[in-house]
């Protein structure tokens, strides 16, 4: 009984630090997609083959804030 109790505990709070990871990197990451969707749109709509389109790869790095985030374990 102890244990399920402890992986459910576990696996909520998990859930939250997930929860909270998605809702950081949505907002982080909101004006590039928007930039993207601009670019996407005009500069790209019109060619039919983007071979030639260069891909941009990003590192990103753990962030230090997701483990401050207070847990809710009623979610």
């Amino acid at each position: 009984m102890h244990l399920a109790k402890g992986i459910t505990a576990y696996a909520t709070e998990q859930a939250a630090t997930e929860r909270h990871r998605l809702t950081s990197w949505a907002s982080t990451w909101l004006a590039i997609r928007q930039r993207a969707q601009l670019v996407l749109e005009k500069d790209l709509k019109d060619q039919e083959d983007v071979t030639g389109v260069t891909v941009l790869e990003v590192e990103v790095e753990g962030d230090d804030d997701d483990y401050e985030f207070p847990f809710s374990f009623d979610e």
